[in-house]
């Protein structure tokens, strides 16, 4: 009888809660004996000294912080008499809060612990901004993924006043980890000298009027932010009457650990052009990209002038579906 008792108190009462304050102990009742029952009863009691003591090292460090910065200079004179007997006057030892507390740097570090857990919740106030947005801007060129701007400049050569604004005044444009521009129509005989952008390298895929059996117009390039990745390698350029399209691979200061690199590729495909024996060239690109560089991470955008890359492409998703400019040109990316 006395067994099956046991086994009935053992089946309700199979864990033990001991709570102080938000601090949850728990133990198996076959560990709970009457010996570690009393350690544990002295630990719930020394919790609130332990609060104490924390909350006495966050004044002390205060004190010494105030003291260090405005220093007071104070004239104290003893007799000979009064420094003998110091030692026989003095407290033999520190209060009782003191006693858990350690060495005296050790101290200070609990105090500057406890400030800074202070401050960090005092650093989110009613009323302050939230949301994604918000904390993607927090983290600067620090994120996961790149931040990249995507436009049709349709010649760069005459927009440069712009972007030199653009950079000045707006924070989010300024700190994109890349500019791509499609339709530059830039040529061999416009230099880069001209077209630099303050904290950025430019890397530019001009079109070839032998290749493409155009004059003028086309071509794409990239401007990487330095402050994101200061790596960056050609890897791939190529011009044809289809389709332009410009590789480049950066190994930036920050990135997540599955992905080595971030192979970025600008392309433009004309309206003139065959969308399907475009994006056949463009999955043939892609495909050696992928087979050189597996753990790289593709980002492809550009202008595609109504092809979808869903056909050729299927593991990549367009996140751009909506005409860029009134319903005439669908931009991909």
């Amino acid at each position: 009888m006395r067994d099956k008792r046991d086994k009935t108190y053992k089946s309700k009462n199979s864990n033990i809660i001991i709570q102080v304050g938000t601090n949850d102990t728990w133990l198996r009742q076959s560990e709970v004996t009457k010996a570690n029952m009393e350690s544990v009863c002295n630990n719930v009691g020394m919790a609130p000294r332990t609060v104490a003591s924390e909350f006495l090292s966050a004044l002390w460090t205060i004190f010494f912080a105030v003291f260090v910065s405005f220093p007071v200079v104070f004239s104290f004179q003893y007799t000979r008499e009064e420094l003998l007997s110091i030692r026989d006057t003095s407290l033999p030892n520190f209060p009782p809060l003191f006693h858990n507390s350690g060495s005296f740097p050790g101290f200070l570090v609990r105090g500057a612990a406890a400030l800074y857990g202070i401050t960090r919740r005092w650093r989110r106030r009613r009323g302050k901004r939230a949301g994604a947005l918000v904390r993607l801007r927090q983290r600067g060129l620090r994120t996961a993924l790149p931040s990249i701007h995507l436009e049709n400049v349709r010649s760069l050569a005459n927009k440069m006043d712009e972007l030199l604004l653009l950079i000045s005044k707006n924070s989010d444009f300024r700190n994109s980890a890349a500019l791509c521009f499609t339709e530059t129509w830039l040529s061999e005989h416009i230099p880069d000298a001209p077209l630099q952008l303050p904290g950025f390298r430019l890397f530019r895929a001009d079109r070839n009027s032998e290749l493409s059996g155009k004059k003028r117009g086309g071509g794409t390039c990239f401007f990487v932010n330095e402050g994101w990745c200061k790596d960056v390698t050609v890897l791939r350029k190529s011009c044809s009457f289809h389709l332009e399209s410009l590789f480049i691979n950066c190994k930036p200061f920050y990135s997540p650990r599955e992905f080595s690199s971030f192979i970025l590729v600008s392309v433009y495909i004309p309206p003139q052009a065959y969308v399907t024996e475009a994006l056949q060239h463009l999955a043939d690109q892609v495909s050696v990209m992928e087979a050189k560089h597996p753990d790289s991470l593709l980002i492809i955008l550009g202008d595609f002038n109504r092809a979808n890359l869903s056909q050729e492409l299927p593991k990549y998703r367009q996140q751009i579906k909506c005409p860029t400019r009134d319903v005439n040109t669908p931009v991909g990316g």
